[in-house]
């Protein structure tokens, strides 16, 4: 899996996924969560925003808070566009992690398994989903079992989500003093 994830981490792969990251996590995301809180009773901030998780009282609060038109936006959210997301960072995350591994001469080191991570994270983030759907498709009916399973979803993938943003941010410096290397050192620049 990482062997075939490596050759598909181009620089132009990694720019489409990136771009595709930055709209739906600037534009679509944000604009979906407006309706949402357009038609809450109370609160319209989803739930699988809580950082870096949240107690079984929370959730229910807040699953009641969006009232019946919100639960159903944020139900239709999470089916949809809330599926496309975690697969689209993911990938961009781990394509830019190895594509930076790569740059850096360590494509076939063991720091590629930190592409891993990113994967990890989505599958988190869809599992926290399922467990959102359920609790949205349940109410009034409260399950405290499907809420901490919720919770404890949210908690690997922002766990996960925030070692991918240091794993990047890491091969970003390693990138820079590696090309710092290159320039200082006429001999391997010419490699």
């Amino acid at each position: 899996m990482i062997n075939r994830l490596g050759t598909f981490a181009t620089g132009k792969n990694v720019l489409i996924f990136l771009a595709l990251d930055l709209i739906l996590m600037m534009g679509v995301m944000p604009f979906l969560g407006s309706k949402m809180e357009a038609v809450s009773t109370i609160s319209g901030k989803p739930i699988d925003l809580e950082i870096p998780t949240y107690s079984t009282e929370r959730a229910h609060s807040m699953i009641e808070g969006y009232g019946e038109a919100g639960r159903e936006i944020y139900q239709t959210i999470e089916l949809t566009a809330d599926i496309v997301y975690p697969i689209v960072y993911s990938l961009a995350f781990a394509l830019l992690i190895l594509f930076l591994l790569k740059k850096m001469e360590l494509g076939n080191h063991w720091l590629r398994w930190l592409a891993l991570i990113p994967l990890v994270a989505a599958f988190a983030d869809l599992g926290e989903n399922i467990s959102i759907v359920t609790m949205l498709n349940q109410f009034p009916v409260q399950s405290d079992v499907v809420a901490q399973i919720a919770g404890s979803f949210s908690l690997v993938k922002w766990c996960c989500f925030f070692l991918s943003l240091g794993s990047i941010l890491l091969g970003l410096a390693g990138w820079a003093l590696s090309g710092l290397k290159r320039k200082s050192n006429p001999k391997i620049a010419l490699k």
